[in-house]
């Protein structure tokens, strides 16, 4: 009987709410919007000033509360541009992690009923698992190559300062890489450049099954002993 499921969230759920909740939290931080406009590079033409006071008025747009998107998958028309997508990219079993005995890593016991009533059952609990290493793409979709960028500069700020919460929610290890990709023309035709920005996570994928019961004591059965001599 299996009675656990994995020991980390669900991976694409828990990047999602870390985003969700990021983007809010950095919107209301006066410092770190500062930091991230003073990251985007000056316009070649115009006033720094107007430069940075048109940066900031979109940081605050696209970091508003449900302003902007974010799903497990891919956008599904650009009717719900710009978003932020989460998909798996790949992943297994890291590479020396199986544990030789079917992937037993622990095995506990647990009674139910009362010690010495005949309802006193025990069961075995046994916790198998191994690593496993995934990983995540994060994508930012716009119809502007230039917005986004810049909401990838967002996602950018939110992973650095929030990575620590996937290592609180049992994330054992997280590595970031980037890249950007060009989606099909079919499916999205205004959408020419989507930023990418890969989640390495290792993460120890557990779940228990129990079994029994199990004897709990030997039964004796009466037993006649003579006491004539021999």
């Amino acid at each position: 009987m299996t009675m656990g499921t994995a020991s980390v969230p669900a991976r694409e759920f828990l990047l999602r709410s870390m985003l969700v909740e990021g983007f809010v939290a950095l919107g209301a931080s006066v410092t770190r919007v500062d930091d991230l406009v003073r990251r985007v590079d000056e316009l070649q033409q115009g006033s720094q000033r107007a430069y940075s006071a048109e940066m900031r008025e979109a940081v605050l747009a696209l970091c508003a509360p449900n302003a902007v998107p974010v799903f497990v998958g891919y956008p599904q028309d650009e009717g719900t541009l710009p978003c932020v997508s989460i998909v798996t990219d790949a992943g297994g079993e890291a590479e020396g992690a199986a544990v030789v005995g079917g992937d037993l890593l622990a095995r506990r016991y647990e009674r139910v009923g009362t010690i010495g009533e005949d309802d006193c059952k025990l069961y075995a609990v046994d916790t198998i698992g191994g690593e496993f290493n995934v990983s995540l793409q994060i994508g930012t979709w716009a119809t502007s190559p230039e917005l986004a960028v810049l909401l990838h500069e967002i996602v950018r700020a939110v992973v650095f300062a929030d990575k620590g919460r996937l290592t609180e929610a049992g994330v054992l290890d997280v590595g970031i890489n980037e890249s950007g990709f060009q989606p099909d023309p079919s499916m999205y035709p205004r959408v020419g450049y989507v930023p990418v920005m890969a989640i390495r996570v290792s993460m120890q994928y557990e779940q228990n099954e129990r079994t029994g019961p199990l004897p709990t004591y030997a039964r004796v059965t009466k037993t006649r002993f003579s006491t004539a001599p021999r």
